[in-house]
């Protein structure tokens, strides 16, 4: 769906921002890892070759069986970074609740609203150290802030760069507070309370929803390791399978079904908040 662009008090050339309700579509900046080294491309090219070298014995007992070797990488190489790219985003929404709370912390201390972002600074200095990618980019921010760049400013350039929900709900309501004056210290803390109470619900949701993905991965482990012991134990009961056109195409709807599954699995315990 084309997400519709909102007007921003502060949208530079470049950098407009997708709406507030947008879900996230991208790799947050300040956590984006680098792409895998030559090491772990190895360890991946080692695994897949492993894995094409069991379905090649134990599904089709043929060499035949090593050109399923391009479509596993392929697909380990999706699965993986679809991985990757979920932890780099729980990492950034763990850091981004801290820095939240953090400012929330100052702002009810009697802080103004730039000072509360140094504490909030200083706070992930301590728990990430400051070559973190987080706490760098919100020391840079600090820096823009004191050279007397306005914090909606500030931060509405920080939402550009990460088009999350509850980024852009924060830019929305300091620039918000701002033109609308009051007691805006008083309702951007209510609000940063607010985003941090969602932001902890969904790591909630992570843990209670821990234990079925591991049950997820004891179900895919089963079907395999139970192949395989027949292979080896006793190849005759499965012996009818192999080099017949019935018994390849019965193995490569299995596999096919298993995929399916796999897919379908971890669609179910991945709830969306």
């Amino acid at each position: 769906m084309e997400k519709g662009k909102r007007n921003h008090p502060y949208r530079q050339a470049g950098h407009g921002r997708t709406s507030v309700g947008s879900r996230r579509k991208r790799l947050p900046g300040p956590v984006k890892e680098a792409g895998n080294s030559g090491k772990s491309l190895i360890l991946v090219l080692l695994m897949d070759f492993g894995l094409s070298a069991w379905i090649s014995y134990v599904l089709f007992d043929s060499v035949w069986g090593m050109v399923s070797f391009f479509p596993v990488f392929v697909l380990h190489i999706f699965v993986q970074t679809k991985k990757d790219k979920e932890k780099a985003a729980s990492r950034f929404d763990e850091k981004y609740r801290e820095f939240l709370t953090g400012l929330s912390s100052g702002l009810r201390a009697g802080h103004s609203l730039e000072n509360a972002f140094v504490d909030a600074q200083k706070n992930l200095t301590v728990l990430y150290g400051p070559s973190d990618p987080f706490v760098a980019e919100l020391t840079q921010m600090n820096r823009q802030i004191g050279m007397n760049m306005p914090v909606e400013e500030v931060f509405s350039r920080f939402a550009d760069r990460h088009p999350i929900e509850e980024v852009e709900n924060m830019a929305e309501i300091l620039a918000i507070g701002k033109r609308l004056g009051g007691n805006y210290v008083k309702n951007i803390s209510e609000a940063a309370e607010k985003i941090r109470q969602s932001l902890e619900l969904k790591a909630k949701i992570e843990t209670l929803t821990s234990e079925k993905r591991l049950e997820l991965k004891l179900m895919l482990i089963l079907p395999p390791g139970m192949l395989t012991y027949i292979r080896f134990a006793s190849p005759d009961f499965i012996s009818p399978i192999y080099g017949t056109a019935l018994g390849v195409g019965l193995v490569c709807a299995c596999l096919a079904a298993y995929v399916a599954a796999y897919a379908w699995g971890s669609k179910i315990v991945k709830i969306e908040v």
